[in-house]
């Protein structure tokens, strides 16, 4: 026990000595062009040794590893900023096909998959059929930094799979129902996309009585929808997407 603290304080005192001497030994401007390139380029080569070769081994597959350093570098080159380039490196996103003769979700999940990789992200389609176990060994192999429902039970039995889970993947999806209202309160779920469901109801009902009546009909008008996260859902305008009843 005495030598663990003796280390302690021996380390204590080396991370805090090379942070003040600088600011006590060197009190005129650094005009040497030496060291000021020397510190212009310490946080950049701080940051590759932290990272490398760190990263490509950071995933199941050295490939994977490999392919998000050629990504961040090529970003990097063309003047990507730090976060930017740090996200699309992260991992993976993950598109649940929960309904696949849904042309719905079809569409919702065709959508999203070209938008991200517009963005650069990778993207999978996996075929979601409440195979717990099934997806936990994806999410061991693919370590994926998102995961996207596109239908409200998707959603909701994600949110389930990730109750007590620190390192599951940040969660998204569509659906406004209580229990995913619950799961986005407590933070297993980061964004919903929420639909008026009043509205839907009525352009539907709307939809049906003229033709009953034999008038003509044009064909659905869309719904708008609202992206709601933990902070804005007590909003007054997301409170009636959210609890309609209320």
């Amino acid at each position: 026990m005495p030598n663990m603290l003796l280390y302690i304080l021996v380390a204590a005192g080396v991370t805090y000595a090379v942070r003040v001497l600088p600011l006590t030994l060197l009190r005129r401007p650094i005009t040497s062009p030496f060291l000021q390139s020397f510190l212009y380029y310490v946080p950049y080569v701080t940051l590759s040794v932290m990272t490398f070769p760190a990263m490509v081994d950071a995933t199941q597959s050295p490939i994977a590893g490999v392919a998000a350093l050629a990504m961040g570098v090529f970003f990097a080159y063309r003047g990507a900023s730090l976060p930017k380039v740090a996200a699309l490196c992260c991992g993976t996103v993950l598109l649940l096909d929960s309904l696949p003769g849904d042309n719905g979700v079809r569409e919702r999940m065709e959508a999203a998959k070209a938008l991200l990789e517009e963005k650069g992200r990778q993207v999978r389609i996996y075929r979601w059929t409440s195979d717990s176990t099934a997806f936990a060994n994806i999410l061991r192999i693919e370590r994926p930094k998102a995961v996207i429902a596109f239908e409200a039970a998707a959603l909701t039995e994600m949110a389930e799979l990730s109750r007590g889970e620190e390192a599951f993947p940040l969660l998204y999806g569509c659906g406004s129902t209580a229990g995913i209202a619950a799961a986005l309160e407590k933070g297993r779920v980061t964004a919903i996309a929420a639909v008026n469901v009043f509205s839907a109801g009525y352009l539907a009902v709307e939809a049906a009585a003229k033709l009953a009546r034999h008038e003509s009909w044009r064909g659905a008008a869309s719904v708008g929808f609202s992206v709601v996260r933990q902070e804005t859902m007590y909003s007054s305008d997301n409170q009636k997407l959210l609890f309609p009843v209320t």
